[in-house]
């Protein structure tokens, strides 16, 4: 997950609007743009296993699980 989606790089590009935001990324994540950007607070929402073990690595803090009956969501918590 090294490489920026284009709408990663669009947001990357106006980086400095969001280095006082909290900013929650949530969906089908597809790259490690949460753990890159720099922001007053990240929270990344994703139901991919690989993704969570990824960020949660990047982001530098312990994950949590959030267990739902039909699917696996994970959870990444504010660093």
């Amino acid at each position: 997950m090294s490489a920026f989606t284009p709408a990663s790089e669009v947001l990357l590009r106006h980086s400095d609007d969001f280095e006082q935001s909290r900013i929650l990324f949530a969906g089908d994540l597809q790259d490690d743009l949460p753990a890159r950007l720099d922001t007053a607070a990240s929270r990344a929402h994703t139901q991919q296993f690989h993704h969570w073990q990824v960020l949660s690595r990047q982001m530098g803090i312990t994950p949590v699980l959030v267990w739902s009956p039909r699917r696996m969501m994970s959870q990444i918590a504010i660093r």
